[in-house]
């Protein structure tokens, strides 16, 4: 049985088993030598072209492992790639995992009008002097409180005078069993925000 092959199929074949043999395996070999890796114009050096082929293959390899993951790998409430895009990462050890990222809800918004002016929603900040409720609270949020757009009310929180000691567990187990931390309620609350601080 006779098989035909054109030149270019040669010539692929070919390059495929140069760039398999000695590109990856002296890269391999000098990693277990514990040799640095040689440089641009160092003999072993690969040529640009050997070095993009090799590139390419193993991109395509990568893709071929990251077509099996399956969104089942990911937690409630996420997604591979759901925010960036990018549905898969290189994990330890070089094989492809899941990139899960958390799945944003659909009324969630970025930014609303208060006041006549643009605010972030649902990102807590530091009460500033000359603010209202400097002194009295330590950290403000704006939320949305409404179906409207610009149903948007402020929440001020926290002691002033107390830092959030969230790295003692004590001091965190005693903050989140007096201020029934396991449902905080609604986002327009003070306790909301404290317990999602701590």
């Amino acid at each position: 049985m006779k098989i035909r092959v054109t030149r270019s199929q040669l010539r692929l074949i070919i390059q495929e088993a140069i760039i398999q043999e000695s590109l990856w395996k002296n890269v391999h070999k000098k990693r277990e030598e514990g040799r640095p890796p040689a440089k641009p114009g160092d003999e072993g050096y690969p040529d640009e072209k050997s070095w993009k082929a090799a590139q390419k293959e193993s991109d395509e390899k990568d893709l071929d492992e990251a077509d099996a993951l399956d969104e089942i790998d990911c937690w409630d409430g996420y997604s591979p790639g759901a925010q960036t895009g990018v549905k898969t990462k290189k994990g330890k050890g070089g094989k492809r995992v899941n990139n899960c990222e958390k799945i944003k809800e659909a009324d969630e918004i970025n930014e609303a009008e208060y006041d006549g002016r643009k605010v972030k929603v649902n990102k807590p900040t530091a009460i500033r002097k000359g603010d209202t409720g400097y002194g009295d609270k330590q950290k403000k949020v704006y939320v949305k409180d409404g179906p409207k757009e610009d149903d948007v009310k402020v929440v001020r929180f926290g002691d002033p005078d107390s830092e959030i000691r969230r790295d003692n567990p004590e001091a965190k187990k005693s903050f989140r069993a007096r201020h029934n931390c396991d449902s905080p309620g609604p986002k327009t609350k003070a306790r909301y925000w404290s317990c999602k601080e701590w």
